[in-house]
């Protein structure tokens, strides 16, 4: 699947209806997104007042008052409506009017790789800033770009912004809420003898996996440290006891694993270790599955939320957190297995495989046709890679007993 064309709204996420989200062979899903999805993908979440309007200019500042979520640095926003998009539903003159002096406003955003994205709610109107910011120290007195009206979120919420303000307090209380605000575990140099090490292989293109994984330190009684590797040599293989293979890693408009990189993944797998595969990105070819040992064939697929557990599910969509169809992005799967593989969950119609298992000497692979290439999608499939994670932990633990 060659990069794709999408109109960014929160975090590089998709909020929006199919007139605006284009996506080569992308089934559009339509639903109303819940605040704790949202919070879910933000790496803060501030609360402040309207300081100052310039309508004529079409700027505004708001003062901080308070990180709800994550050390923001701020104690200013300055928000440039005048770039902001002119079509139906949203204008910077239609914008502007919603700040009032002194009026409440929440901020929702995230800060990632050098770009600034944020949701905003003030005054019944939800509304997206986008701006990159790159490594400039200085990066808080920056002006924030308005990009437009966000009308559909009016479903997830539609009232007084001190309502709003409750009801993200409520949902904070949540230990599990706003994970990317949560300090990262630790890397391989700095982990415990206690700790599970898990090299996570990042395509180039798509690092949205890792630094979601980083904060599950611990799931459980098991608890975790992390290393990230984009290159082909895999570092660090040595030390992991899970390696996972994320978004794009595999295959990206060009097969990336080397004969060695083949080599050295059954070895791993052989000797004891844990492979997870989140999830694969177009069709292989009969040649491009060498780090396998065993036959199976990867079929691009439409994007799905729909998924049938078989009876060898063991415990996968259970522990820690309960995962229903309907509640994970899946899109390329996989067919024409061979009977050393025990499938977990089937998708479209029971004819390929969405999660499945392949044991292969003293250790285990784990295939997904996880959809991860946006944040909001890895948010909403968090509580499964949280269950993928802690099921090869539990794996690991019981097998050495």
């Amino acid at each position: 699947m060659n990069l794709k064309s999408f109109v960014v709204i929160l975090l590089s996420l998709t909020f929006v209806v199919p007139s605006i989200y284009e996506h080569k062979a992308y089934a559009f899903i339509e639903r109303n997104y819940t605040l704790p999805e949202i919070i879910e993908a933000c790496t803060n979440i501030v609360f402040g007042k309207v300081k100052t309007v310039n309508t004529e200019r079409f700027l505004t500042i708001i003062v901080v008052d308070e990180d709800v979520a994550g050390k923001s640095g701020l104690s200013e926003i300055k928000i440039n409506l005048s770039v902001g998009q002119i079509r139906p539903g949203t204008s910077p003159d239609e914008m502007i009017r919603c700040f009032k002096p002194g009026a409440p406003i929440v901020i929702f955003y995230d800060k990632h790789y050098g770009q600034l994205n944020s949701i905003g709610y003030v005054n019944g109107k939800w509304f997206q800033c986008k701006t990159f910011v790159g490594d400039d120290p200085q990066w808080t007195k920056c002006w924030w770009n308005f990009t437009h009206i966000e009308i559909y979120l009016q479903r997830t919420f539609s009232g007084r912004t001190e309502d709003l303000q409750k009801t993200v307090r409520k949902i904070l209380k949540n230990p599990d809420a706003a994970i990317l605000a949560r300090p990262p575990g630790p890397t391989f140099d700095k982990a415990s003898k206690a700790d599970i090490k898990i090299l996570v292989l990042s395509g180039i293109q798509y690092r949205t996996e890792f630094r979601t994984l980083c904060r599950f330190r611990k799931i459980g009684e098991y608890q975790f440290a992390f290393q990230e590797t984009t290159t082909q040599i895999l570092a660090g293989l040595n030390l992991a006891n899970i390696l996972w293979i994320g978004q794009g890693a595999i295959r990206e408009a060009q097969y990336f694993l080397s004969d060695r990189m083949e080599k050295e993944i059954k070895n791993f797998v052989k000797n004891g270790g844990v492979v997870i595969v989140s999830g694969q990105d177009n069709d292989f070819m009969p040649d491009q599955i060498d780090w396998l040992p065993e036959s199976i064939i990867g079929v691009q697929r439409e994007e799905t939320m729909d998924f049938e557990p078989t009876k060898e599910t063991l415990d996968l969509f259970k522990r820690p957190n309960k995962i229903m169809s309907g509640q994970v992005y899946l899109e390329n799967s996989w067919c024409q297995w061979s009977k050393k593989y025990t499938v977990l969950a089937t998708t479209n119609n029971g004819f390929d495989m969405a999660f499945g298992m392949l044991k292969y000497g003293n250790g285990m692979y784990l295939l997904t046709s996880l959809h991860n290439e946006t944040f909001f999608q890895v948010a909403t499939n968090r509580r499964i890679m949280e269950n993928l994670i802690y099921f090869a932990a539990r794996w690991l633990k019981t097998k050495k007993r």
